[in-house]
């Protein structure tokens, strides 16, 4: 299901925007839900959205972030 939310929800945009994983996922799981699938756990989703070629980076303040896209409406 990963796979299908990357292609209709994810949309790259400028590296210097971030976007936080646990919003990404949280939009993911609604997704889901609306499609009637059950959402992978947060660590399987973070894995798939890296072989998608988004890995997820760290900042200063161990959070967890996506650079360069957002999640449509």
């Amino acid at each position: 299901m990963v796979d299908v939310f990357v292609r209709e929800k994810i949309v790259r945009t400028n590296e210097k925007i971030k976007i936080s994983q646990k919003e990404v996922y949280e939009k993911y799981v609604i997704f889901c839900k609306e499609q009637n699938e059950q959402p992978e756990s947060i660590i399987w989703f973070s894995r798939r959205m890296n072989i998608f070629g988004h890995p997820s980076k760290q900042d200063s303040r161990k959070k967890r972030f996506y650079a360069g896209i957002k999640v449509k409406d």
